[in-house]
């Protein structure tokens, strides 16, 4: 960082063009190291400016090469879920090595895919693409949207019941047998791809199966069983905020149903929001694995009016 400050501060010397070569030296040095010791390096810590900006020229650069391979194969809505996240990283300005490189291994793991639009699988939901960023840990939140979606519109299409079973089953055990590159995620606070997806599966499974027992054996509802619009909950919230706050209530040990799917479909049965009276357990249920930023942070400061109110008690 050093040499690099005194280059800046000596364009005009006759010096430069020594800080430029020793700069270059330093450069082909912690490439060597990384790639030779990386397991004595602390992953946590942060790259020095002149090793991150030969990293960050080399990133440029493949992500340009992944947008013209994918471009006219592949889903124009896949790729910008690929293109974006790694373009808001090559502009951030504090990077550790983990960050670095995992972003490396995956832009170089992309150019290197030939099968952009060639799907793999029996289900036909993942292409070698999707499939690699599962291997990869790309857990952002974008991309597990994408991938619910997939599902859910193949689910979707099916008109039997027993048909829908079944498929989802097929795309749990096709999930259930992917693997995971060892120590690879994108975010590191973040649930592994493949353990949100799987867990949506069964959820929906068990709403498939609960919903076809309740077929089975519930009588028809009397009219004192129907919940009277003024007699629900009614909250402020969006149904997007009420969900992220059900599933942390959830992952907290606050609600203790095993199952999300019930607590959802209560939450549907006796709560309305301001934009939407009646929500469906499964739109819930599928909210709840898009955490958006706005979202999060509604979810938050209601928290945090909470906590005032409980001090103030």
């Amino acid at each position: 960082d050093k040499v690099l400050i005194y280059l800046s501060e000596n364009q005009a010397s006759q010096l430069k063009n020594l800080y430029e070569l020793i700069l270059q030296h330093l450069e082909d040095l912690l490439s060597h190291i990384e790639h030779r010791y990386q397991k004595y390096f602390n992953p946590e810590e942060k790259v020095p400016e002149i090793y991150l900006r030969l990293s960050l020229a080399d990133i440029r650069k493949k992500i340009n090469t992944i947008r013209k391979a994918f471009a006219k194969k592949a889903d124009e809505k896949l790729l910008q879920i690929i293109v974006t996240p790694l373009s808001l990283f090559i502009k951030k300005k504090n990077i550790s090595y983990r960050e670095l490189m995992y972003i490396k291994e995956l832009v170089r793991c992309l150019t290197e895919v030939d099968g952009v639009d060639k799907v793999n699988t029996v289900s036909s939901i993942l292409s070698e693409v999707t499939e690699l960023l599962v291997y990869m840990n790309f857990n952002c939140s974008t991309f597990v949207s994408y991938l619910l979606t997939q599902i859910e519109d193949a689910i979707n299409a099916l008109h039997e019941q027993y048909q829908k079973t079944e498929r989802l089953m097929e795309l749990q055990k096709e999930f259930n047998q992917m693997q995971l590159k060892p120590g690879a995620v994108f975010k590191i606070h973040a649930h592994p791809v493949k353990e949100q997806v799987t867990t949506w599966i069964s959820e929906e499974l068990f709403y498939l199966e609960q919903k076809q027992r309740l077929i089975s054996i519930a009588p028809a509802l009397h009219d004192d069983a129907i919940i009277a619009e003024e007699e629900k909950l009614h909250l402020s919230a969006s149904v997007e905020v009420l969900t992220l706050l059900a599933r942390s209530a959830k992952d907290s040990k606050l609600i203790l149903n095993k199952q999300m799917t019930v607590m959802f479909r209560n939450l549907a049965k006796f709560c309305r929001t301001t934009r939407a009276e009646n929500p469906t357990a499964k739109s819930m249920l599928t909210k709840s694995y898009v955490a958006g930023r706005n979202n999060k942070l509604t979810a938050i400061n209601i928290l945090h009016e909470m906590i005032k109110w409980i001090h103030k008690y």
